[in-house]
């Protein structure tokens, strides 16, 4: 039994929109409305409503300098930042260093810029020749042997452990010296000049750092608490004395043992590259520099470095007068120091005699006594004639062959003729 499509028993599929019939609709029934959205002012008209229009501004004054422009600064030998690492390391490493006198900045650029230099100089270069070459001695037989290690490189005589030295480390030359050995030709320390100085001394620092032993169980011992990104809380470490508003640094150099002190500024005139400026070597110049910081800076910063200088300017004025006070003994102990062979008093030094039991009458004979002893005494005035080449009268005094004056022998007192 067929069916045909309108006459069958299953629902037909749905039909699509397209083949939907259109409805139609009632023309009393109307259509529901649709909602239109109010249209929502914008940012701009809401402050244009909010805000009148202001009139057109004038254009800004250029903004003022907050820093002075720094005067040209002409570079001298204090610039020198080398001078600051080799006293510091000096100060850090002072157990290092027994027998080795202390120094400061001044100290070391007076003893370098002379055309010999100074003990005091030589003493730290014999110093840093022994730790680079890393001398073994028991403790006991290292301390009753620092005279005599000093004394064989005493001044003059330590240019065969230099070069030795220097040929150990070949490999870590600076490269300023251009793979040429400094102390070629027979020179010695004494012949180069100032920078050649420096830059021995630094290139022993820096070889000493790396290969010394004592220098390492040294950092090893200080290093033994958690260490800080900064080593703030370590006592070899160097930290700055402050900042100012321009981010420049202030560090403090100064040796052990009230050693002069000084104070450098530090800028930064590129990513690598640092300039060195000394900005006070004395007590006056210290106020100056701590006057000029809350006068010109005023920032938190450079106000915190005003602070420390003004702290520290009695610990450096006690220690200045102690270093006087230090330099006068030795002055007055160079001046009385004769060299040997030579006595402090020549001639003959016994004093006049005295008589205790003395008359009245024996005054006038007692004072021409007296008068005779004194020209025979070797202390006799440029006055006094000298003998003639003849022979001498009666009247003239008479001498010795080693010019001292004596008196006349007298004749018939005791029976001589």
């Amino acid at each position: 039994m067929t069916y045909s499509d309108s006459d069958s028993p299953l629902s037909s599929p749905p039909e699509s929109e397209d083949e939907a019939p259109a409805v139609t609709r009632h023309a009393d029934v109307k259509a529901p409305a649709k909602r239109q959205k109010k249209p929502t002012p914008s940012a701009t008209t809401k402050t244009k409503s909010k805000t009148p229009a202001l009139p057109p501004r004038s254009p800004s004054p250029p903004l003022k300098k907050r820093w002075k422009d720094e005067p040209p600064h002409n570079y001298t030998l204090a610039d020198v930042p080398e001078l600051a690492f080799i006293v510091m390391f000096r100060s850090r490493f002072s157990d290092a260093f027994k027998g080795v006198p202390n120094l400061g900045c001044q100290d070391l650029e007076r003893g370098i810029v002379d055309s010999t230099p100074s003990e005091q100089v030589e003493q730290l270069l014999c110093g840093l020749i022994s730790l680079c070459l890393n001398r073994k001695k028991p403790v006991e037989y290292v301390l009753a042997l620092t005279a005599q290690l000093l004394s064989k490189l005493r001044r003059g005589h330590h240019n065969r452990a230099l070069e030795e030295s220097l040929h150990t480390y070949q490999s870590q030359w600076p490269r300023s010296w251009e793979g040429r050995n400094p102390m070629s030709g027979g020179k010695h320390f004494g012949d180069l000049d100032t920078a050649g100085r420096l830059a021995v001394l630094k290139a022993l620092i820096n070889w000493a750092l790396n290969s010394s032993e004592q220098i390492r169980a040294i950092i090893a011992n200080n290093y033994t608490s958690s260490r800080r990104e900064d080593d703030f809380n370590v006592g070899l470490s160097v930290q700055p004395y402050g900042r100012d508003g321009q981010k420049r640094k202030y560090w403090m150099i100064e040796g052990r043992d009230d050693t002069p002190f000084r104070l450098y500024r530090e800028k930064a005139t590129s990513p690598r590259t640092r300039d060195w400026i000394s900005v006070a070597g004395t007590i006056d110049e210290l106020r100056a520099v701590a006057t000029e910081l809350e006068a010109d800076d005023g920032t938190k910063p450079a106000l915190a470095v005003k602070k420390k200088i003004e702290g520290d300017i009695p610990r450096f004025e006690e220690g200045e007068k102690r270093r006087q006070k230090r330099e006068y003994r030795a002055t007055r102990k160079a001046m009385f120091q004769q060299p040997s062979g030579m006595s402090l008093y020549e001639g003959r030094t016994r004093g006049k005699r005295i008589k205790y039991t003395f008359s009245d009458h024996e005054d006038d004979n007692a004072s021409s006594f007296d008068d005779s002893r004194s020209r025979r005494s070797g202390r006799s005035t440029r006055a006094t004639p000298l003998p003639t080449a003849g022979a001498p009268t009666p009247d003239q005094p008479r001498f010795t062959a080693s010019g001292r004056q004596i008196r006349k022998p007298q004749t018939g007192l005791y029976g001589e003729s």
